[in-house]
Order: structure tokens, then C-alpha cells, then sequence
């Protein structure tokens, strides 16, 4: 006779959708097994991947001597092992058991195995699954899983941006400015005209060289320049 379960474990979560409508959700185990649960996707998933590549490559180079074509058509059976794993996985999320979802075989033996697990739909379901985990699903699930901590600190740091973005408007609403004044000065500074920095005689060699003069032109302009400068500076 089973034993009769009393209040406490009749209400505990048997999978983590129910643990999530709990509030004290983040103080319970659920996080880290939804965690591992993601986590050992991606050795699942790759694993999956080297398998699926490796054996779609050898099968398609042998069947030119039609030594591949059996090896491909074991590749739908790669879903077993990968489906057997995630049942073993979905106990960290789920704890309910999942049962194998394959016919028993009508009679002993590898070929009878065999012609059953190819006809049956679970086998082709399987495989759907194990293209899908080793392609998109575990990379997917290390994303989630490394985005995680970003929403408890989007939480945290909320109240200190709202905080700081009230404190700015009450400052300009009180005829402020948010900028500091010598950032200000700096950003003026950087925009003025840049011909303000040359000198008199530079700006006429500018007004030379803008005008079309060759080199040789303003060369010599620039030596008469410095002999009237010569001549007439007292001795």
C-alpha cells in the first residue's frame, strides 16, 4: 500500500513552470537545474553534430560502392541515443518520468528490431529532434543562459537610472545644465574655425596657394616677402 503524501509534498513543484509561480523561486533548486538543463545542451547538441557530420560524410563517400548507403540510413537511428539522453535531462526540469514512447518488437532479433524502429513514428520524431538540438537548440539555450544575469541586474540597476535621469531634469527644470561647464568650454573651443590659429603671413600664402600659384610662384613671393621684411626692419 502506498504511502498517503501529506500537505507539504503535495504541494511542492513537480516541473519548473509550477516552481516559477512560486515566490520563492530563486531560493529553491529550480534555477540551478533549469541552469544544468541548459548548460548540457551544448555537449548534447555538438556531440550530435560531429555524429550526424561525420557519418552523412562517410556514407555519401562510400556509397559510390554502395558500401554507405546502409551507413546512411542508420543516421535516422541517431535520434535514439539523443532522445534516450534527453528523457534522462528532462528530470532536472520535470520531475516526472518520461517513458520510452517505441513498440516493443513482435519478435526477437536485430532484423525484426530494426524493421520496427523504421517503421514507427516516434524513430522519425527523434531524428527531427536530434537535427534540430545539434543545429539550433543548444546554441540557443547557452545564449539564454548567458543572457540570465543580465535581467536581475537590468532590476537592480533600474531605481539608479531613474534616479539619476530625475535628478538631471530637476537640474535643467531649475535653469541649470546637465553638461559641466568646462565640457562645454572644450566642445566651443574644439569648433572653432581653425584658420583662427595662423598666422598673418600664413594666411597669405593660403590666399596664394588657394589661388592657383605653383609652388615655384609662392616661393618666390614668399623670399620677396622676407626681403621687404629684411629692408625695412631698422638696422
Amino acid at each position: 500500500m502506498a504511502r498517503p503524501r501529506l500537505y507539504g509534498e503535495a504541494m511542492r513543484p513537480i516541473n519548473v513552470w509550477q516552481a516559477l509561480a512560486r515566490p520563492r523561486y530563486l531560493l529553491t533548486s529550480w534555477p540551478w537545474r533549469s541552469a544544468g538543463y541548459l548548460l548540457s545542451s551544448a555537449p548534447v547538441g555538438l556531440a550530435a553534430l560531429v555524429a550526424i557530420t561525420v557519418g552523412a560524410t562517410v556514407g555519401t563517400i562510400l556509397s559510390v560502392v554502395l558500401i554507405g548507403l546502409p551507413l546512411l540510413a542508420l543516421l535516422a537511428l541517431s535520434g535514439l541515443p539523443v532522445a534516450a539522453t534527453e528523457r534522462l535531462r528532462l528530470r532536472l526540469v520535470d520531475n516526472r518520468p518520461a517513458p520510452p514512447p517505441h513498440q516493443v518488437p513482435a519478435e526477437p532479433g536485430l532484423l525484426a528490431w530494426a524493421r520496427t524502429r523504421f517503421w514507427e513514428q516516434a524513430t522519425w520524431r527523434e531524428f527531427g529532434y536530434t537535427l534540430v538540438i545539434a543545429t539550433v537548440l543548444w546554441p540557443l539555450d547557452l545564449i539564454m543562459l548567458a543572457c540570465a544575469p543580465a535581467v536581475p541586474l537590468g532590476l537592480l540597476a533600474t531605481p539608479v537610472l531613474m534616479m539619476t535621469v530625475r535628478g538631471a531634469l530637476q537640474e535643467v527644470a531649475a535653469g541649470g545644465t546637465v553638461v559641466g561647464a568646462e565640457v562645454v568650454r572644450q566642445l566651443l573651443r574644439r569648433r572653432r574655425d581653425p584658420l583662427e590659429r595662423l598666422t598673418p603671413r600664413e594666411k597669405e600664402v593660403l590666399a596664394l596657394v588657394a589661388a592657383g600659384k605653383s609652388n615655384a610662384a609662392v616661393a618666390r613671393q614668399t623670399r620677396r616677402w622676407a626681403n621687404t621684411s629684411a629692408t625695412s626692419s631698422p638696422n
